[in-house]
């Protein structure tokens, strides 16, 4: 079965870290896990915020773990063909 994966990130620098991952399988069941940021998880975009819509604050209180969400989604997708397709994204600067 395939498996369309998407992700969401603080900012688009190098050395940014994901704020959530979901999946959707052909089946139709789909799952999407906000990731809670470590303490030196520092980089934050207002650009991006204004992408996915998601503040630091709902986060910190509705996130979880990157442990538990890497967890679940090894879980869920290692029997799975995975799609991605990464999308460059321009800043209005290009």
């Amino acid at each position: 079965m395939r498996c369309f994966v998407d992700a969401e990130a603080f900012s688009l620098n190098v050395g940014s870290h994901p704020v959530e991952v979901g999946w959707r399988g052909e089946d139709g069941i789909c799952e999407a896990c906000l990731i809670r940021p470590q303490s030196h998880w520092t980089d934050w975009s207002v650009a991006s915020r204004s992408v996915h819509g998601i503040s630091r604050e709902q986060l910190v209180a509705e996130g979880r773990s990157v442990e538990h969400v890497a967890r679940r989604a090894l879980a869920m997708l290692s029997k799975a063909e995975v799609v991605y397709r990464q999308v460059r994204m321009t800043t209005g600067d290009d």
